[in-house]
Protein backbone atom coordinates (compact mmCIF):
# COMPACT_ATOMS: atom_id res chain seq x y z
CA UNK A 1 0.00 0.00 0.00
CA UNK A 2 1.15 3.46 -0.37
CA UNK A 3 1.92 5.69 2.14
CA UNK A 4 -0.37 8.35 0.44
CA UNK A 5 -2.94 5.33 0.82
CA UNK A 6 -2.42 4.77 4.55
CA UNK A 7 -2.42 8.49 4.97
CA UNK A 8 -5.65 8.56 3.42
CA UNK A 9 -7.42 5.80 5.34
CA UNK A 10 -6.34 6.93 8.73
CA UNK A 11 -7.75 10.46 7.88
CA UNK A 12 -10.90 8.24 7.26
CA UNK A 13 -10.97 6.24 10.59
CA UNK A 14 -10.32 9.92 12.12
CA UNK A 15 -13.78 10.83 10.37
CA UNK A 16 -14.94 7.49 11.48
CA UNK A 17 -14.40 8.07 15.24
CA UNK A 18 -15.06 11.68 15.31
CA UNK A 19 -19.03 10.87 14.18
CA UNK A 20 -18.97 7.87 16.63
CA UNK A 21 -17.52 10.27 19.70
CA UNK A 22 -14.70 8.10 20.22
CA UNK A 23 -12.24 9.58 22.04
CA UNK A 24 -10.17 6.35 22.59
CA UNK A 25 -10.06 6.15 18.61
CA UNK A 26 -9.17 9.25 17.58
CA UNK A 27 -6.53 9.44 20.03
CA UNK A 28 -4.90 6.47 18.49
CA UNK A 29 -4.02 8.32 15.50
CA UNK A 30 -1.61 10.49 17.71
CA UNK A 31 1.61 10.19 19.16
CA UNK A 32 1.20 9.60 22.94
CA UNK A 33 3.65 12.14 25.29
CA UNK A 34 5.38 8.84 26.44
CA UNK A 35 7.00 8.15 23.07
CA UNK A 36 10.40 9.36 22.82
CA UNK A 37 10.48 9.32 19.10
CA UNK A 38 8.52 12.46 18.81
CA UNK A 39 6.50 15.47 20.60
CA UNK A 40 2.86 15.73 20.16
CA UNK A 41 2.12 19.72 18.99
CA UNK A 42 -1.43 21.09 18.09
CA UNK A 43 -2.94 24.14 17.04
CA UNK A 44 -7.01 23.96 17.40
CA UNK A 45 -10.08 25.88 16.51
CA UNK A 46 -11.24 25.91 20.13
CA UNK A 47 -9.90 27.55 23.32
CA UNK A 48 -6.69 27.05 24.11
CA UNK A 49 -5.22 28.17 21.12
CA UNK A 50 -2.24 25.51 21.22
CA UNK A 51 -1.88 21.98 22.89
CA UNK A 52 1.96 20.55 23.95
CA UNK A 53 0.99 17.37 24.85
CA UNK A 54 -1.47 14.62 24.15
CA UNK A 55 -2.77 14.30 27.41
CA UNK A 56 -4.44 18.09 27.48
CA UNK A 57 -5.23 17.68 23.96
CA UNK A 58 -7.25 14.03 24.72
CA UNK A 59 -9.31 15.97 27.50
CA UNK A 60 -10.46 18.77 24.83
CA UNK A 61 -11.69 15.85 22.85
CA UNK A 62 -13.36 14.31 25.92
CA UNK A 63 -14.85 17.14 26.97
CA UNK A 64 -16.23 18.69 23.30
CA UNK A 65 -18.46 15.39 23.40
CA UNK A 66 -19.24 15.79 26.68
CA UNK A 67 -20.20 19.60 26.94
CA UNK A 68 -21.31 20.48 23.38
CA UNK A 69 -21.72 17.70 20.56
CA UNK A 70 -25.04 15.41 21.20
CA UNK A 71 -23.95 14.22 17.78
CA UNK A 72 -21.87 14.40 14.71
CA UNK A 73 -23.83 14.29 11.43
CA UNK A 74 -21.21 14.58 9.40
CA UNK A 75 -17.27 14.40 9.20
CA UNK A 76 -16.31 14.51 5.53
CA UNK A 77 -12.05 15.64 4.14
CA UNK A 78 -12.56 17.46 0.98
CA UNK A 79 -9.71 18.71 -1.41
CA UNK A 80 -7.27 16.28 0.17
CA UNK A 81 -3.31 16.63 -0.55
CA UNK A 82 -0.32 14.55 0.41
CA UNK A 83 2.76 14.68 0.35
CA UNK A 84 5.64 12.25 1.70
CA UNK A 85 9.26 11.98 2.43
CA UNK A 86 11.03 9.11 4.61
CA UNK A 87 8.95 8.90 7.63
CA UNK A 88 7.55 12.10 7.38
CA UNK A 89 3.95 12.90 5.27
CA UNK A 90 1.50 15.93 5.28
CA UNK A 91 -1.97 15.98 4.54
CA UNK A 92 -4.34 19.35 4.23
CA UNK A 93 -7.66 19.27 3.44
CA UNK A 94 -10.86 20.80 4.17
CA UNK A 95 -13.17 19.16 7.16
CA UNK A 96 -16.65 19.45 6.30
CA UNK A 97 -18.54 19.04 9.88
CA UNK A 98 -22.16 19.03 10.94
CA UNK A 99 -22.70 19.00 14.66
CA UNK A 100 -25.62 18.84 16.50
CA UNK A 101 -25.17 20.90 19.82
CA UNK A 102 -26.78 19.65 22.99
CA UNK A 103 -29.26 22.35 23.00
CA UNK A 104 -30.11 20.62 19.62
CA UNK A 105 -28.98 23.65 17.38
CA UNK A 106 -27.10 22.50 14.17
CA UNK A 107 -23.51 23.74 13.61
CA UNK A 108 -21.58 23.66 10.17
CA UNK A 109 -18.19 24.09 9.78
CA UNK A 110 -15.63 23.86 7.01
CA UNK A 111 -12.14 23.43 8.76
CA UNK A 112 -8.96 24.09 7.02
CA UNK A 113 -7.17 20.77 8.30
CA UNK A 114 -3.17 19.82 8.39
CA UNK A 115 -1.89 17.21 9.91
CA UNK A 116 1.65 15.90 10.16
CA UNK A 117 2.82 12.43 10.75
CA UNK A 118 6.05 10.79 11.37
CA UNK A 119 6.45 7.40 10.76
CA UNK A 120 7.15 5.38 14.54
CA UNK A 121 8.33 1.68 14.73
CA UNK A 122 6.45 1.37 11.23
CA UNK A 123 3.10 3.21 12.73
CA UNK A 124 1.99 6.55 10.75
CA UNK A 125 1.39 9.03 13.78
CA UNK A 126 0.24 12.22 13.91
CA UNK A 127 2.61 14.38 15.80
CA UNK A 128 1.27 17.80 15.03
CA UNK A 129 -1.99 19.14 13.70
CA UNK A 130 -3.70 22.61 12.53
CA UNK A 131 -7.28 23.65 12.82
CA UNK A 132 -8.28 27.07 11.93
CA UNK A 133 -11.14 29.40 9.96
CA UNK A 134 -10.09 32.28 8.01
CA UNK A 135 -11.16 35.40 9.50
CA UNK A 136 -13.33 37.86 8.15
CA UNK A 137 -11.70 41.46 8.57
CA UNK A 138 -14.68 44.09 8.39
CA UNK A 139 -16.63 41.88 11.35
CA UNK A 140 -13.70 40.10 12.98
CA UNK A 141 -15.38 37.11 13.27
CA UNK A 142 -14.06 33.39 11.46
CA UNK A 143 -15.47 32.22 8.81
CA UNK A 144 -17.11 28.76 9.82
CA UNK A 145 -18.55 28.01 6.18
CA UNK A 146 -15.63 29.35 3.71
CA UNK A 147 -15.56 28.76 0.41
CA UNK A 148 -12.38 28.90 -1.76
Amino acid sequence: MSIETAIAQIEQKLCDAIKAGDTEVIMSHYVTDDNPAAQFHAFDMMIPRQYNDAASFTENWYGFFEKHAQAIDVCEDEEMVIHSSGDLATARFVMIAEVTDKSGQTIKANTRMTHIFQRIEGKWLIVHEHASYPIDWQTGMADMLSKP
